[in-house]
């Protein structure tokens, strides 16, 4: 038998044919062979070199599961431990901008939510419509001396 590309293949019959031999179709594949489900993994790729990584590593839910089918420390012996420096400067920028200079970004926030403004009042005579005057604006000043408030001048 020969299929598209002309390569010769063979018929074979599975319960379960999964495409793709990836993270999640592999895990399925396992799975299924642990359930005692006759499973075939279907791949285009001839071989199961890659040019590269696909993946920056294993998130820790993913460890969990591989942990939980007992086949955890196969994947972690091949890796590498990754760095979290990255983490530990974020957290000291926090740090930095919510504790040791929160009064300077306090008042660059409150100097950029208020911004005090002054406006005159206008000022002049006001006369009812018969144009008589009511009021009239003239400087006053009182000077009010409570002379029980204070012991000694």
């Amino acid at each position: 038998m020969h299929d598209e590309s002309g390569r010769n293949g063979t018929e074979t019959e599975h319960a379960v044919v999964i495409a793709g031999g990836g993270p999640t179709g592999l895990m399925l594949a396992g799975e299924l062979a642990l359930a005692g489900v006759d499973v075939a993994v279907v791949e285009r790729r001839e071989t199961q070199e890659l040019a590269g990584s696909r993946a920056g590593g294993l998130h820790a839910r993913t460890i969990e599961v591989l942990d939980q089918r007992g086949i955890a420390e196969r994947f972690l012996s091949q890796g590498t431990v990754g760095q979290v420096a990255g983490f530990a400067l974020i957290t000291v920028g926090l740090l930095n901008l919510q504790i040791v200079d929160h009064s300077n970004f306090l008042k660059l926030a409150q100097e950029n939510r208020i911004r005090l403004e002054v406006m005159r009042a206008p000022r002049g005579a006001i006369y009812d419509r018969n144009g008589e005057l009511l009021a009239d604006n003239y400087p006053s000043f009182n000077i009010v001396f409570a002379s029980g408030r204070f012991r000694s001048l």
